[in-house]
């Protein structure tokens, strides 16, 4: 059940929550040719991904330290539709989602249910949890500091892919442009165990504040990593 605060802040965004059996998706009502997105784990890109083998060579899997003796506890700090938390989750990681658009975390909290309820899914499902709120907020009340924390701001995309701009589109009417991204990095490096990994686009600007130690470049993307320590099996 959708409660009308949730559905009166989609409305603000000219966008309409909907329920298809059990799945909850978000309509863009100024794109009404295209699908309604909804967060989906159990078909489509996710599963693909899933089913083709996420090794531990990906880049994401290197940016936040995998290797064969250590599977990190993960915060990731800015969920949006969780397709960076599923990966993680699929190598076996323990991933703790934050997301503070309510609406967004509806689509959340709907894509994880459903994920428990399917077979293929369930066990990597169950290594993650959702929090409905600020990252901050949950940093500064955690019983235990998570290895990695993951941040993935809002930034303008170059895809030419129009279900990415759909998202993209949609999202950032929720969202906004993730102007307190350099106080969530800041709080970050001072709450997590061993590394901050950012995710940027490869030719974009740094956030402002602390330099990363390294930096992992992908085709498109990248990772700025910042080292609190090294890490190792916890």
């Amino acid at each position: 059940m959708i409660s009308p605060t949730i559905k009166a802040e989609a409305e603000k965004c000219r966008a309409v929550l909907e329920f298809d059996e059990d799945r909850l998706s978000l309509r863009d009502m100024e794109m009404k040719q295209a699908k309604p997105i909804c967060v989906e784990f159990t078909k489509g890109a996710v599963a693909h991904r899933r089913r083709s083998g996420i090794g531990k060579k990906q880049l994401i899997a290197k940016a936040i330290g995998m290797n064969s003796h250590v599977v990190p506890y993960v915060l990731d700090a800015t969920a949006g539709l969780g397709k960076d938390s599923f990966a993680m989750a699929s190598l076996g990681c323990t991933v703790q989602m934050t997301e503070r658009v309510p609406v967004i975390a509806a689509l959340l909290k709907n894509g994880l249910d459903r994920a428990l309820k399917n077979n293929e899914t369930k066990e990597i499902a169950a290594r993650i949890s959702l929090f409905e709120g600020n990252a901050i907020d949950w940093l500064k009340n955690a019983a235990k500091k998570p290895d990695v924390i993951y941040i993935d701001t809002m930034f303008p995309e170059r895809t030419k892919s129009s279900l990415v701009k759909k998202e993209s589109r949609i999202l950032r009417k929720l969202a906004g442009n993730d102007k307190d991204a350099p106080a969530l990095l800041e709080a970050a490096i001072e709450f997590v165990k061993y590394r901050v990994v950012v995710k940027r686009p490869r030719k974009s600007p740094q956030i402002d504040g602390a330099e990363p130690t390294y930096v992992i470049n992908g085709k498109t993307i990248r990772y700025d990593i910042y080292v609190i320590k090294g890490m190792h099996n916890s």
